[in-house]
């Protein structure tokens, strides 16, 4: 090397540790590299595929058990803000019963008042829908659609032995629950109980679950399952005002241009509304087969754009302003749950399908967000370079001592709300 050319810096030397050997850099990957964390994240991917098939055969074997209690669920949510309201001036336990009085009160008469009639309508409907297919084929065969009778010959053959073959698919997954009238009432009686015991003291329902898990992980688990049950309750409510709005436009659509059968439409569309939208699709698609097997071509069209606009309003109206950001699901992801739970457990999955991804979707991201205890130590450090204790905080009665209905407390970062059902004592 000559005189005028600058040193070339040489390989840096490994620190020394006070004991005189080599210290290694901390980001130094362990031996093996790449291989090893692939064969590590393979190993993760298959346990946690294992995980949910053991999970799914378990569901399907509990499911007479297991589908009652999540229906319970489901009608705690809905019912929550009445019990809560009702626990201002009564004990939690009367509050439950008034508010399942009051529930059931409502659906007996609204089945007693309507009941005879919406069977009529719906029997009726189903008997004429043959009827109906053939004045729709006829009208294609006349050239009023623009299209030829053979390009949807197998079409309406194919919708016809869907309607004979499936007639009884409905009440066949009623049943799916038991084998006798007998088990189908066990299990009303188990998602009623399920919902009085929820409403009245779902907070130590929860805080003795919370009570299982380790201490460690206690706050962390709290925080998702008050998240989760915030997105449960945003979820349903939304659905019943979604199902409320799109039965009663479309409903009042099908009167105005005289088609029959309306009693029928109306509690169609309520129904299907909470299968989201493949449910809003089937039923829209029915009225507007209805109007152009009854009335005509005009009427058709003019029935679809009820139904376009009632959409409208439901997508672009009340899903975000009732729902918020509280379910955050893409279309795509809804419409593959809904299949899966159609697969899985047919019209009970189709049902649960959506509650439950938005769950394990608000559980996911609040596992992956650092608790306030955890962040702290990092913004109150000393100034000598010493962490403040992460382990420090409220004791464990503390941590686990106030639940949000049988979701656990409030969010991490707000007040926490009295539960639904919280022990008062």
């Amino acid at each position: 090397m000559s005189a005028s050319e600058p040193a070339r810096p040489g390989p840096a030397t490994p620190a020394l540790d006070p004991e005189g050997s080599t210290a290694v850099p901390e980001h130094r990957h362990p031996p093996g590299g790449g291989v090893a964390r692939l064969a590590q994240w393979s190993w993760q991917v298959v346990g946690i595929a294992l995980a949910a098939v053991v999970l799914v055969v378990v569901a399907d074997a509990a499911r007479p058990v297991l589908v009652p209690v999540l229906v319970g669920l489901l009608l705690t949510a809905l019912l929550s803000p009445v019990a809560a309201l009702l626990r201002r001036a009564m004990p939690a336990y009367a509050a439950s019963a008034l508010t399942m009085l009051a529930f059931l009160a409502l659906v007996v008469g609204a089945s007693w008042a309507s009941g005879a009639q919406l069977g009529d309508g719906v029997r009726r409907l189903v008997a004429s829908l043959p009827d109906i297919l053939g004045e729709v084929q006829t009208r294609v065969d006349d050239g009023v659609l623009g299209v030829t009778g053979d390009q949807v010959d197998q079409a309406v053959e194919q919708l016809q032995q869907w309607l004979t073959g499936n007639g009884g698919q409905v009440a066949d997954q009623v049943l799916s629950l038991g084998t006798s009238a007998a088990s189908l009432l066990t299990a009303m009686l188990l998602a009623l109980v399920t919902t009085f015991f929820f409403l009245a003291d779902g907070g130590r329902i929860w805080r003795w679950t919370a009570g299982l898990l380790p201490r460690d992980q206690r706050e962390r688990t709290d925080r998702a399952a008050a998240q989760a049950w915030t997105a449960l309750q945003a979820y349903i409510r939304t659905q019943a005002v979604v199902a409320a709005v799109d039965a009663i436009g479309i409903g009042v659509g099908a009167w105005l241009l005289g088609l029959p059968y309306v009693e029928a439409i109306v509690l169609i569309v309520f129904l299907t509304a909470f299968v989201p939208i493949v449910g809003a699709v089937f039923s829209g698609g029915l009225a507007v087969l209805i109007a152009l097997g009854s009335q005509g071509v005009t009427e058709a069209l003019i029935m679809l754009a009820v139904v376009l606009v009632v959409q409208q309003v439901e997508s672009h109206v009340l899903q975000p302003v009732l729902m918020g950001k509280a379910v955050n699901l893409h279309p795509w992801a809804v419409i593959v749950g809904v299949a899966l739970g159609s697969f899985l457990l047919g019209i009970t999955g189709a049902v649960l399908a959506v509650p439950a991804m938005a769950i394990v979707n608000t559980v996911a991201r609040s596992w992956r967000t650092p608790l306030p205890s955890e962040a702290e130590p990092h913004r109150e450090a000393s100034g000598d370079g010493t962490d403040v204790d992460p382990g420090s905080g409220p004791d464990d009665d503390d941590r686990t001592g106030a639940g949000t209905g049988v979701g656990g407390p409030a969010a991490a970062g707000e007040v926490r709300r009295e539960p639904p059902g919280r022990d008062e004592r």
